[in-house]
């Protein structure tokens, strides 16, 4: 039984004073003056409460099972052929707990309605792209509890214009303060001096300007080895056939490669 407390009010009426599912404090009135009386209506109104109680899924609850290795959504993911990184998972994760669950926490997941998603989307602080990735997660949520039979159906969110495609590239006057001509220049600009290796600079200007000019990402530039590059009088060709992945793990990228051919990408 739920922990309450009944007292009279200022017209002697008595009420019973508890804490809901979401963990409000609630008051009611009894709607009687005698005591007695009062006893035996709170015991069994706190009795209907629990019972009704029981069927209600809270959305913590529910959620809290989603974005971890094993899981139940992840595996028939993996069933289906479609794994998710480790790291994109953790991503998500970060959102569930430090974003959607505190907008959330206490609602009922069968109560939970397009009105309410939205005032979520609208109450972020991120650009529209990160926005619609996080009220994405909260959709498919709901979908799932479709699924699960504890919905009938899902919710619709008006989107947010994307914001990402829109970035403006990397201007000339960037370029030229990043590498410049000068050996020094360029040394002292990718230099830091918690490094111990004096090699570290040049190297991570060099991983700069590869990802910039031929548009990898991090741990396919850090996978990359002498074999993989190719240099030319005017060109070079860079092989992308591996990456870092999680952990510092190295994985194959995305995709089926032949063995013995190598995937060229123009820099």
């Amino acid at each position: 039984m739920k922990s309450y407390t009944i007292y009279q009010n200022n017209e002697g009426i008595w009420c019973i004073n508890y804490r809901d599912q979401s963990q409000r404090r609630t008051r009611k009135s009894l709607k009687t003056r005698k005591k007695s009386e009062a006893l035996k209506l709170a015991v069994e109104f706190m009795e209907q409460v629990i019972e009704e109680s029981r069927d209600i899924t809270r959305f913590e609850q529910y959620a809290d099972q989603f974005y971890k290795p094993g899981c139940p959504w992840t595996e028939r993911r993996a069933s289906f052929h479609r794994p998710l990184a480790a790291n994109t998972l953790e991503k998500y994760r970060w959102y569930l707990d430090n974003r959607i669950m505190p907008f959330f926490k206490g609602m009922a997941v069968e109560e939970i309605t397009d009105k309410t998603v939205s005032d979520f989307a609208l109450s972020l602080k991120y650009d529209g792209t990160t926005k619609n990735d996080i009220v994405r997660l909260v959709c498919h949520i709901i979908d799932e509890a479709v699924l699960d039979g504890i919905r009938t159906h899902g919710v619709k969110v008006m989107r947010f214009p994307k914001t990402r495609s829109s970035q403006t590239a990397i201007s000339g006057d960037t370029i030229r303060l990043l590498w410049p001509d000068d050996l020094n220049d360029l040394y002292a600009v990718w230099n830091n001096p918690t490094m111990r290796d004096r090699n570290a600079p040049w190297a991570y200007a060099a991983m700069g300007a590869l990802m910039l000019s031929a548009g990898l990402r991090s741990g396919e530039v850090r996978a990359l080895a002498p074999e993989n590059i190719e240099l030319q009088e005017d060109f070079g060709v860079v092989y992308v056939e591996r990456a870092f992945g999680h952990k510092l793990e190295i994985k194959g990228v995305k995709g089926e490669v032949t063995p013995g051919q190598k995937p060229p990408v123009s820099t």
